[in-house]
């Protein structure tokens, strides 16, 4: 079975875990690699190294939105899975799929 899976979505903050996927609030940084929401950024620049701050989200752009867009670089978000017999052949092209008794 091949399935289509959006991962580029969700929007979680990386200090507190707080979801953010469907938040209009706005503000936030990335901070190396992680994305600190608004509630996060004001007590992360006082803690941390500022030299290390990549970004910061735009005045009135959502902090969802903002990341999705550092994620995706402009790609559309998405993977496919394969599993079952479609995955064995996949994975090693030498396994030959047997026939399934239930479609026969």
């Amino acid at each position: 079975m091949i399935e289509t899976e959006d991962v580029g979505r969700t929007v979680y903050c990386d200090a507190c875990g707080e979801d953010y996927t469907d938040s209009p609030a706005t503000g936030g940084l990335l901070h190396q690699s992680k994305a600190i929401c608004p509630v996060c950024a004001p007590r992360w620049r006082d803690e941390r190294d500022l030299s290390f701050i990549r970004g910061e989200c735009p005045a009135g752009m959502p902090f969802a939105d903002w990341v999705r867009d550092i994620v995706r670089g402009g790609m559309p978000g998405t993977i496919q899975i394969i599993s079952g017999p479609e995955a064995d052949q996949f994975f090693n092209p030498t396994i030959k799929q047997q026939p399934n008794p239930q479609n026969q």
